[in-house]
């Protein structure tokens, strides 16, 4: 779907239609909220594009030095990245500083079941894997 230059603004967007805002060449997903991205971006200064990750996590904090490789060895590799996070909070009108060690990448996901098909579907209590029926086509 290409917009018609010549019409209104309704042409342009669509009411629960979708829209892309980033496309890239390699996608890398643990989970919702949780991605990084090859894009391409333009680059003025040399007039090409370039290859740059985008790295979306939600929760953990931009300065964890998180790159696109550490997101493909947590798949690959099963290893898990740990993160800290730093908080100011005031208790009885004394500020503290504290930091808290988390897992920020992990392969492990309670939001959904993964089937020997690799597709997820949606953690329902009570259901299994096995209550799940694959159609082959």
């Amino acid at each position: 779907y290409l917009p018609d230059p010549n019409k209104d603004i309704y042409d342009y967007k669509k009411i629960l239609g979708f829209g892309i805002e980033n496309e890239g060449y390699e996608l890398t997903s643990l989970g919702p909220k949780c991605y990084s991205m090859i894009v391409n971006k333009w680059n003025s200064e040399r007039q090409q594009y370039e290859f740059k990750p985008k790295i979306t996590s939600k929760g953990i904090s931009k300065s964890q030095q998180i790159s696109h490789s550490d997101y493909v060895n947590v798949i690959n590799k099963d290893i898990v990245k740990k993160g800290v996070n730093g908080t100011l909070k005031v208790y009885d009108n004394v500020m503290s500083s504290i930091q808290v060690e988390k897992y920020a990448l992990t392969g492990f996901n309670n939001k959904s079941i993964v089937l020997r098909n690799q597709c997820c579907c949606p953690y329902i209590k009570g259901l299994t894997a096995k209550d799940y029926i694959i159609k082959d086509q």
